[in-house]
């Protein structure tokens, strides 16, 4: 079953980047027409797919290998808030459907059944609600705070923070006050361009940063603008649990047990009046949290993130526009890498890498005034030892081969909005002599009855055991290979 959920993550990962493009573009985009007011309106969307995989058997995910070469018609519609969407092949001899895999979404759930489990539907959470059920507890049976945590980061990928609403503009305020309270040790120095810079470093004992950290959890506990916007992110439970004015006692004595090492530091590079860099260092108790120190270091063009635990490194340098959701930029960069942090510590799990990112778009009317609109995305993951300390000999990191990930959209519809929009898209990715795709073509139709099939009974997938959950797997896999037609032979049948 975690196979058949691979495929499924597949085909959201194009929707996301469909997503993508809707919200990079104005408001009158074909994206936009197609997933924000047909399908949202009266319109169901029919099409077909198909996954095609080539190189050395072994490097070709099981799953995939089931499925290859095997096209699926794809049909989804909408009943107010319900989605059915289904999978299927049609018989040749009385074009009925055959292999079908049913998604149906309702009441916060979704629910899911095939042709290959027979008598069998499972439930699954909606995508907001999943990390609930991946990481149900936390420490002494309460709740635990990472699924609220993912869904501010998958809000934060959707770009909702970028709707300014002021509540946290009174703690930057207090922050600004409390900093002011420390001394700061002043430089100038010259830059190649001729202009100075002045740098002000603040040097915070650690007592004062756990004094400052209690401070501003009792006032976000008492803060019902806070609960408020939390809200959109934990559950009442989790609210309940860590927003109690009756814990500040309890998290008094956690921050007091912190094990800080060392002082925090924050240097700001100012020029012409404006902040151009800022440097952060911050100790972590590396019982909780694994690493020693935090450091975060950030220019006008890329942010450098680093967590130290004393023997290795992990650390980031993205592109802002990446840090703040965005991607506006033709060609951007980023490298990723974990490296001994001493000359004692091992290599085998250390890597070094680029990701570099190239986008491109077009616009254009042919000549039926049918408006078309395309969307190229390439990511190329290679090993990339640049970036890493001089001190670092990276010749004895394992071998990282070279990964590139393929999107390509092309939109078009004419200007009615009763006009149908399609969209042909093809997903690649391509690593040494694997090269696995999945293309086809989807657009928006007039809709059909809105039939899902019968959810009582559902086994809650989340809820199943492990051998449950592979039973399932290798019986869905083996009546894959055994009962999908194939658009060319497959190659392991050869």
């Amino acid at each position: 079953m975690k196979r058949i959920l691979s495929f499924l993550t597949a085909m959201l990962l194009v929707l996301c980047a469909v997503c993508c493009a809707c919200a990079e573009v104005s408001y009158t985009s074909l994206p936009e027409k197609l997933f924000k007011k047909q399908l949202k309106t009266d319109n169901g969307l029919k099409g077909a797919f198909v996954i095609s995989a080539e190189g050395e058997e072994d490097q070709i995910p099981p799953f995939i290998r089931a499925v290859r070469n095997a096209e699926f018609e794809l049909r989804g519609i909408r009943s107010g808030e319900e989605l059915h969407y289904y999978l299927y092949q049609t018989q040749e001899s009385d074009d009925s459907m055959a292999a079908l895999q049913e998604l149906y979404l309702k009441n916060d759930a979704v629910y899911f059944r095939s042709d290959f489990l027979p008598g069998k539907v499972f439930s699954l959470p909606v995508i907001r609600d999943i990390p609930d059920a991946v990481f149900p507890g936390g420490e002494g049976g309460n709740p635990s705070l990472l699924p609220a945590l993912i869904r501010y980061l998958l809000d934060w990928i959707q770009q909702n923070q970028n709707e300014e609403t002021g509540i946290l503009d009174q703690y930057k305020y207090d922050l600004e006050m409390w900093l002011s309270r420390f001394a700061p040790e002043t430089a100038v120095r010259k830059q190649e361009d001729g202009y100075s810079t002045l740098q002000f470093s603040y040097h915070i004992p650690a007592e004062a940063l756990k004094n400052s950290l209690y401070d501003l959890m009792e006032k976000a506990v008492k803060d019902e603008n806070i609960h408020q916007t939390l809200a959109a992110w934990m559950t009442e439970e989790q609210l309940g649990t860590y927003l109690n004015e009756h814990l500040l006692g309890y998290y008094r004595q956690i921050i007091d047990a912190l094990q800080l090492e060392n002082d925090a530091v924050l240097t700001r590079t100012i020029t012409l009046g404006e902040t151009v860099g800022i440097y952060l260092e911050l100790p972590l108790d590396q019982r909780i949290t694994g690493y020693r120190k935090l450091t975060v270091q950030s220019d006008d063009q890329l942010t450098d993130i680093a967590l130290d635990n004393g023997s290795f490194v992990l650390r980031a340098i993205l592109p802002n526009e990446w840090i703040d959701g965005k991607i506006e930029a033709d060609k951007a960069e980023g490298w990723v890498m974990r490296y001994p942090a001493t000359d004692s510590a091992g290599k085998d799990d250390c890597f070094a890498c680029s990701l570099q990112l190239n986008r491109q778009t077009s616009q254009y009317t042919d000549e039926d005034n049918r408006s078309h609109e395309t969307y190229e995305w390439k990511l190329l993951v290679e090993q990339d030892a640049s970036r890493l300390p001089d001190t670092v000999d990276s010749t004895v990191f394992p071998t990282l081969e070279s990964t590139e990930f393929r999107l390509n959209l092309h939109f078009f519809s004419k200007y009615e909005h009763s006009s149908p929009t399609t969209m042909e898209f093809e997903a690649n990715v391509l690593r040494g002599s694997t090269h696995l795709t999945l293309s086809g073509k989807v657009k928006s139709a007039a809709p059909w009855v809105f039939m899902p099939f019968d959810i009582s009974g559902a086994e809650p997938f989340f809820a199943l055991s492990d051998e449950e959950k592979t039973n399932l797997d290798t019986q869905w896999l083996k009546e894959a290979e055994e009962k999908l037609s194939r658009t060319m032979m497959d190659p392991a049948a050869q």
